[in-house]
């Protein structure tokens, strides 16, 4: 009599309700860009992250015990033969999710906190695999090494009840935070010029005290970035500390395709990039700043 094949899938319905929306906002933040960035590997590695951890398949037949995350780039196969107990646990709070190392073996996990464990005949190491049908997978096991008590199903603890909620309320609160952050920088920068300074507003603001304005130019055309070293780049704006192509280091609060470009040299700091969406903002701003 054949041995009918059991196959069990568990979807990772929080790792994608975290990574899917993260990689959208990335993968848009870097393709307008326009640079090969930090936020560009970043994007990449994400991406990667969403692709190994939505899912995890866990297949039985009669001679192996076969598990695959995501779209198969991580898996292993045990022989049923190899295998001496196979027992339901609960994985606590702190062991968490993804590919993990645990104090006697691995863990192998997309979501949730039940996970059959596997002891090998050769070896005192340990695998354990997430699933959302501990009992059965271990159920199947049991009974294919001849043992014939069923598994015991672990009541969760009270600590990971919380768990669920508490992410639901930071993933919230982060995309909360992130849009908030894209639609403070997607406005304007802020600017006050005084007699004595100018003063540029924002997370990555500067006081330029006017004693330490060597030259303000404009350009038409804006050069070249090749990396943000501590910034924010989305779409056409550009704000914080980047690394030009001529290797120097500039500080920049500009919207790129809206010529002109105010260039602010100094004698002390970082030369300062700056416009507005609106031409007639910029080139009344370098009138205040060029008149003695």
């Amino acid at each position: 009599m054949n041995y009918e094949l059991k196959k069990y899938t568990q979807f990772g319905t929080w790792m994608v309700v975290l990574l899917l929306p993260l990689c959208v906002l990335l993968t848009l933040g870097a393709a307008g860009a326009g640079e090969w960035t930090i936020s560009a590997i970043v994007t990449v590695i994400v991406w990667l992250l969403l692709l190994l951890m939505y899912q995890l398949t866990i297949t039985v037949s009669e001679t192996h015990i076969r598990f695959t995350m995501g779209v198969g780039w991580v898996g292993k196969s045990y022989k049923i033969a190899d295998i001496q107990s196979c027992k339901v646990v609960q994985n606590s709070v702190w062991t968490g999710w993804g590919i993990r190392k645990i104090r006697n073996g691995w863990l192998y996990t997309v979501e949730g906190w039940q996970a059959v464990e596997l002891h090998f005949v050769d070896t005192k190491k340990v695998v354990r695999i997430g699933t959302d049908h501990a009992c059965e997978v271990c159920d199947h096991i049991r009974a294919l090494i001849g043992d014939q008590e069923p598994a015991l199903y672990v009541l969760p603890s009270k600590a990971s009840r919380w768990v669920t909620p508490i992410i639901t309320l930071v993933i919230l609160l982060l995309y909360a935070g992130i849009f908030a952050a894209h639609f403070y920088n997607f406005m304007d920068t802020r600017v006050q010029c005084t007699d004595n300074e100018l003063i540029i507003e924002g997370i990555y603001g500067v006081t330029i005290p006017r004693s330490e304005i060597e030259q303000v130019d404009t350009l038409a055309a804006f050069p070249s970035i090749t990396w943000r070293t501590n910034g924010y780049a989305w779409g056409n704006t550009r704000i914080g500390n980047f690394k030009m192509e001529d290797g120097s280091s500039v500080k920049l609060f500009i919207k790129k395709g809206a010529a002109p470009y105010i260039v602010i040299q100094r004698s002390e700091g970082r030369t300062v990039y700056l416009n507005f969406e609106e031409k007639q903002k910029t080139v009344e701003l370098y009138n205040q700043l060029t008149i003695k």
